[in-house]
């Protein structure tokens, strides 16, 4: 084989583990117990991307992607993005997606797919080496509905996979399933930096205010499927561990349990800490069942 066929092979190998470097350095928010092999790795990165492609090929227009997309629009024109009514996010979600909003709609939707279905498999798949439970995982409602939903949920997802003061601020995007990594990121940097990012945060909400968010049109949306008061029974002792112990999954897991507005799509923030701990069990379960094989003395 020539010099051009071995590039052809090496290019993507050397592709993927550069994004599993960046993926999973030891900055990142959630540093991984059980990392995985770097051929299994591979297989991680490979099946995710595939997943993803599938998701934006099959994908058809999401009305929560539109109201995003009209609201940064909105800003863009020198109005208040509140005056889309469904719009009940920070102002600093309209500022992110803005320059997405001069681009075709169809063009955005198909790539929010691609990336948000890519970072859930990657999530799910590198939180359990058990292919079993991987595969129930993808095959559950949990990530089919998001299979068919472009949200913006995988944005507090790539927050696990940066560093804390980047993590903050993709977690505080969408709080309602985010205030736990929030917290954790606060937690692990410098106190100087923490108070800075919280009054950042507090300038954010306050504009937001300023410019006609209201709280209530989320808790009174038709579409919360939020179990609030009754999930903070779970919610709030889950919190309190995840945060003590700085386990970014569970504080994922709990932070819906305890939200006033959770939307249907966002609960896949539960799936990554139940797969985790499926895994774990199974681990636990098989180291208890093989037999030990007795040395033998010469």
């Amino acid at each position: 084989m020539g010099a051009a066929g071995h590039i052809m092979i090496e290019l993507p190998t050397a592709t993927l583990e550069g994004i599993l470097i960046l993926a999973t350095k030891r900055a990142s928010l959630w540093e991984c117990k059980n990392p995985a092999t770097p051929q299994h790795s591979k297989v991680i990165i490979s099946v995710s991307i595939l997943i993803g492609l599938m998701a934006g090929y099959l994908a058809f227009q999401s009305v929560d992607l539109t109201i995003f997309l009209s609201a940064s629009h909105t800003l863009l024109t020198g109005q208040s993005p509140y005056s889309i009514s469904e719009f009940v996010y920070p102002v600093s979600m309209a500022l992110l997606i803005a320059p997405f909003s001069l681009l075709p709609p169809q063009l955005v939707f198909r790539a929010v797919m691609v990336a948000s279905v890519n970072l859930y498999a990657f999530v799910i798949l590198r939180a359990t080496r058990s292919l079993p439970i991987a595969i129930l995982a993808i095959l559950s409602p949990l990530f089919l509905y998001n299979f068919f939903y472009a949200s913006l949920d995988w944005l507090v997802f790539a927050a696990l996979l940066v560093g804390p003061i980047p993590a903050f601020l993709l977690a505080m995007l969408k709080p309602q399933i985010g205030i736990g990594i929030a917290i954790i990121a606060l937690l692990k940097v410098r106190r100087p930096v923490a108070v800075l990012l919280i009054l950042a945060e507090a300038t954010i909400f306050l504009a937001s205010l300023a410019l006609g968010m209201h709280l209530n049109v989320a808790t009174e949306h038709p579409g919360n499927m939020c179990i609030f008061p009754n999930g903070l029974i779970a919610g709030i002792p889950l919190m309190f561990l995840a945060v003590q112990r700085r386990d970014p999954l569970m504080a994922l897991a709990a932070a819906p349990l305890c939200s006033p507005y959770v939307g249907p799509q966002s609960w896949i923030a539960i799936l990554p800490f139940l797969v985790h701990q499926a895994h774990t069990r199974y681990r636990l379960r098989t180291r208890r069942e093989t037999p030990k094989i007795p040395s033998r003395v010469h």
